[in-house]
């Protein structure tokens, strides 16, 4: 049987029998554990708390009969600094349909376990009760969508099932407009020599039309610098639209999983304005701070499409740059073909600067804020919710 949680670390194990011989690691945990579902058996065990016998696994580890599976179901503990934070949440709208409250950076959106403590979801179904039911799963406390755990901004939870149904199935079809921000660093500002050129140049194995010019309405600029505070009046560069493939790539060794540029990837845009530049940095990176919206809504997509542009998120050391690494190329398919021809690589493989990342961790803040939400292409009563820029966002401090 599976042990209890106890107090500080909390874990759970289970011996396997014969049963269950031969099966997944995450697929026994997600079936023997009460309230714990393979989906986040899984999660966990990507991050690297699962161990048979004591030694590190990946979840799609085959267990024999006898062997001991311990999952660890807390990542490190919340600091008092956030437990504190969450303890006064940040309620930045209230409707009949939902309550929008300000996530911060390095709290979890929803919970592993019922009542994980430090977490945005438990937080809020104490406040309203409502949310806890909303959703199909309790320990989502009825949010409709999530945000990584090192990002910070706005996050919507509904307050019945039905409209918890109704969001979800608005973000699906992608009807929700979602609007961040982000500090980057350009990174070959001094290898170049020269500014930066928007849009970006094409990178290595990319295709013809993946990094385009963007024809929008009106530039946020002026709405942005008066919502968040920001000097945005130099900022005069075009906007420009990322349409790269994404795609997930299985933990391997070391090395968590991941997103990345594929060819085989699932269809993603996300639209960036540039807004601002800052002072270079000791090593010549040239700060930038740049306002996205995303069209879809890929695991990771922000982080990795500016990153492969060769824009990194302040901070991201999942998606940043590593030394001496070179961007890897397609090789089979050549640049100026059309992106849909996916059938010459081989699943698995990718192209552009994903693969230049320091997949050491996964960091607890970065500088990636959700600053605004719109839910009213699918509920017409609501209204574009803002989420304040957090202190010291920008300019960044090195």
């Amino acid at each position: 049987m599976p042990s209890e949680p106890t107090s500080g670390p909390r874990h759970v194990e289970h011996t396997v029998t014969a049963e269950d011989a031969g099966e997944r690691a995450d697929v026994i945990l997600g079936r023997r554990v009460p309230a714990l579902s393979r989906r986040q058996a899984r999660s966990l065990a990507r991050a690297g708390h699962l161990r048979v016998d004591g030694l590190k696994r990946p979840p799609s580890t085959r267990a024999r009969e006898g062997q001991v599976l311990r999952l660890a179901l807390d990542d490190e503990p919340s600091s008092p600094e956030l437990a504190a934070r969450l303890d006064a949440l940040e309620v930045l709208a209230e409707t009949p349909d939902f309550v929008y409250v300000h996530k911060p950076a390095g709290v979890h959106t929803v919970a592993l376990t019922p009542q994980q403590p430090g977490v945005l979801a438990t937080a809020v179904a104490e406040r309203w009760p409502e949310c806890a039911g909303a959703s199909e799963d309790p320990r989502e406390g009825g949010a409709v969508h999530r945000l990584d755990r090192p990002t910070s901004g706005v996050v919507a939870f509904a307050r019945s099932p039905e409209i918890w149904a109704r969001a979800r199935k608005a973000f699906s079809a992608e009807q929700v407009r979602k609007r961040y921000l982000a500090v980057c660093l350009d990174l070959g500002a001094r290898e170049r020599g020269a500014a930066m050129t928007w849009p970006p140049a094409l990178p290595e194995g990319g295709l013809r039309g993946w990094v385009l010019p963007a024809e929008v309405e009106a530039h946020p600029r002026a709405e942005l610098g008066s919502l968040a505070g920001i000097d945005t009046a130099t900022a005069t560069h075009p906007s420009f639209r990322v349409r790269a493939p994404l795609g997930r790539v299985a933990r391997e060794a070391e090395i968590p999983s991941h997103t990345a540029v594929r060819l085989d990837g699932q269809r993603a845009s996300s639209v960036v304005h540039p807004l601002a530049q800052a002072s270079a940095t000791s090593t010549g990176a040239q700060p930038w701070l740049l306002a996205l919206e995303l069209e879809t809504g890929r695991r990771h997509q922000a982080r990795c499409h500016l990153a492969w542009i060769g824009l990194p998120i302040v901070g991201d050391s999942l998606y940043g740059p590593r030394a001496g690494a070179t961007p890897p190329t397609s090789g089979s398919t050549a640049a100026g073909s059309s992106p849909s021809s996916t059938s010459e690589t081989a699943p698995g493989s990718s192209t552009g600067r994903s693969d230049m990342c320091e997949l050491a961790h996964t960091p607890t803040s970065i500088l990636l804020h959700a600053h605004g939400l719109d839910l009213s292409a699918a509920f017409p009563d609501e209204r574009t919710v803002f989420a304040p820029v957090p202190a010291g966002f920008w300019p960044p401090s090195f």
